[in-house]
Formats: C-alpha cells, sequence, structure tokens
C-alpha cells in the first residue's frame, strides 16, 4: 500500500488491481471480530438457579476442536480452487508475455528498432527513453503507445490479428507454460 500510495503522489497512474491488497487488510479484522462476538444466551429455564455460575473466557479464536469437519472440508476445497485458479491465471499472463518479449526481441534483431514496436506495455515502458505521459504519443493496438512519445509502433505484437496491418508472422507458444496452445501475430503497419 505505501509503494500505491508513493505512485500516486508522485503521480503515477494507479490501477484498480493494485488495491486487492486492502482486501486481507479490511477483511482481517472484520472477521476477528465476528469470531470474539459472545456466544447468544438463551432465557433461563423455569426452576434454574438464580445463582450466577462462573464462566470460563472465550477464546477470540475458535479451537480446531469447535470447527466442523464439512467447514475445514469446504475451506480446503476452496483453498485448492483457489491456488489452481492462481496459478492458471499466472502461468498464462507469464506465457504470453514472455512470447510478447520474445517475439519482439526477433523484430530487434531484424534491424528494427525497439521504439517502433508496440509489444505492449512492459515492452514499451523498458525501451522508451522518455517518462510516460498520457496522450504523448501515437495510439497503438494495445493503447500503451500514446503514453510513450517515441514509439512509433509500426510493428505490433497482438494476440488477434488487427484490420489494415501486413502479416509478419505468426508465434505459437504453450498457454499455460507447459500445456496448450496459443497464437500472436506480429504485422506491420502500413504508415512506416
Amino acid at each position: 500500500m505505501a509503494g500505491t500510495l508513493g505512485q500516486a503522489l508522485i503521480g503515477q497512474e494507479i490501477y484498480d488491481r493494485y488495491l486487492i491488497t486492502l482486501v486481507p487488510l479490511l477483511c482481517g479484522p472484520l472477521l476477528g471480530s465476528l469470531a470474539a462476538r459472545p456466544a447468544a444466551t438463551s432465557a433461563a429455564s423455569p426452576g434454574a438457579s438464580a445463582t450466577p455460575r462462573a464462566v470460563p473466557p472465550r477464546s477470540s479464536s475458535p479451537s480446531r476442536a469447535s470447527v466442523p469437519t464439512t467447514s475445514r472440508w469446504a475451506g480446503a476445497v476452496g483453498l485448492v480452487v483457489v491456488a489452481a485458479l492462481s496459478w492458471s491465471v499466472t502461468a498464462s499472463t507469464l506465457a504470453r508475455d514472455g512470447a510478447q518479449w520474445r517475439a519482439a526481441e526477433r523484430l530487434v534483431a531484424r534491424g528494427v528498432s525497439a521504439t517502433d514496436i508496440d509489444a505492449g506495455f512492459e515492452w514499451l515502458g523498458w525501451h522508451s527513453s522518455r517518462p510516460m505521459v498520457t496522450g504523448s504519443g501515437v495510439v497503438g493496438a494495445h493503447g500503451y503507445t500514446s503514453s510513450f512519445a517515441d514509439t512509433r509502433a509500426c510493428y505490433t505484437v497482438s494476440q488477434s490479428p488487427l484490420p489494415d496491418m501486413a502479416m509478419v508472422e505468426t508465434v505459437h507458444y504453450p498457454s499455460f507454460a507447459v500445456a496448450g496452445s496459443s497464437t500472436l501475430w506480429v504485422q506491420r503497419s502500413a504508415d512506416c
């Protein structure tokens, strides 16, 4: 959160996904307050002693024995599902980003200037010699080129074929780093 606040203070764009770290910070105290609530008491039954009995102090966290087996199983299944989805999304994103970067590097090896290639935000930001300023450059396929004044977007590495661009090559890569198959399209603008 300190890093996100620092970005905001120096004028960098903040994306809503940066605030996901607030979820556990806000849920922790909320769940803790629910666990600390006293149990509901029932009305005294007729004939019950009017003398109060000592009640042992309640722990703020439930013991393992007090959590029903079905709740533990549901929690375990939920954890496995979240872990599988997290791995899947992370593997897919890293495989695509790596394939985009390598396709752009092949263009550079053929003599294309790195600033003439629109291969996503990371590529543009890494190769730009100027700071990111929204609206300072040309509009390219990914939308980020307009934030980098020295990018011409003559070549684009994208996840789908784009209209009005000449095909240079297609790049196939494993969708989830180890399985599946996806394609990137490397295309050239007629304006360059």
